[in-house]
């Protein structure tokens, strides 16, 4: 058996296992060769990651021209559900999304849920507690959040059990600023 790293640079990216039923069946000549093998197909790999990415990264700048182009003209929360559900399902598969927006009273956020059905593409307003929740941490911080695993949170915030309960595993909460106010 031989094993030689795939390497681009000084990035490891793996390795090439090569084993043969034959015992001494390696020597320096076809190590020479396997070796040179193993540096084109780490240079393939890394092509396919990098073009990966950059369709990727072409994908979401496609996806942020056209909503430049149709959000300036939405005039209610309809309209940008109507373009913001349809574009961020594309960029990230089917999800759950809602705005979520101050009240007159600072104890109480009013979430709206964007639905699919496009003749209520809103759903009703749910009054949240924005104590004791992670949106109305992030609302009065005005941070964004990231959570990859949302059962480490829901024992913490109501909102967050909420959204577990629903089936949700994974969540990002993104301020909604104009200027310096959220």
């Amino acid at each position: 058996e031989i094993a030689l790293p795939l390497r681009v640079g000084d990035r490891s990216l793996g390795a090439l296992d090569v084993q043969s039923e034959q015992a001494g069946a390696f020597d320096e000549s076809n190590t020479e060769v396997l070796q040179a093998m193993a540096d084109q197909i780490a240079v393939a790999l890394f092509n396919a990651e990098t073009f990966q990415r950059s369709e990727r990264q072409t994908n979401a700048m496609a996806l942020l021209n056209e909503l430049s182009r149709n959000l300036p003209t939405a005039t209610s929360l309809e309209d940008v559900a109507r373009t913001v559900l349809p574009s961020v399902n594309r960029l990230v598969g089917q999800s759950y999304q809602a705005i979520v927006q101050k009240t007159a009273n600072p104890q109480i956020l009013a979430l709206r849920e964007f639905t699919s059905n496009p003749d209520q593409p809103v759903g009703d307003s749910e009054p949240i507690q924005a104590e004791g929740s992670l949106i109305g941490e992030c609302v009065a911080r005005g941070t964004t959040h990231y959570s990859t695993d949302l059962s480490e949170l829901a024992d913490r915030f109501s909102d967050v059990a909420s959204f577990y309960q629903r089936g949700l595993r994974s969540s990002v909460i993104l301020p909604l600023r104009v200027g310096e106010r959220v």
